[in-house]
């Protein structure tokens, strides 16, 4: 599993929900640019968990980390639904 930061007491930016309090010594500022599918489940995903599209981005990135490990090793990762389905998740490593 790939850590998510530490909390770092005091660090916080007012008007932005965050489940992992800013810490501006560790954290990277970027500007991407999203294709329209993205954009809407960006906004999709916020919406349903009260989240931040900050803190949605940083899932996707810990899962796609994830994942491209395990395909780096030959494994998948596995997702299983509520009612027990499992879905293979697999990633090619194309150097």
């Amino acid at each position: 599993m790939i850590p998510l930061p530490d909390f770092v007491e005091g660090h916080s930016v007012p008007g932005i929900h965050t489940t992992h309090p800013i810490e501006p010594e560790r954290n990277l500022k970027l500007t991407v640019v999203l294709v329209p599918d993205a954009v809407e489940a960006l906004g999709v995903e916020a919406e349903r968990h009260g989240d931040s599209r900050t803190d949605v981005v940083n899932r996707a990135l810990t899962v796609y980390a994830e994942v491209m490990r395990l395909a780096g090793t030959g494994r998948a990762a596995v997702i299983v639904d509520t009612d027990g389905r499992r879905l293979r998740v697999t990633a090619e490593v194309v150097s």
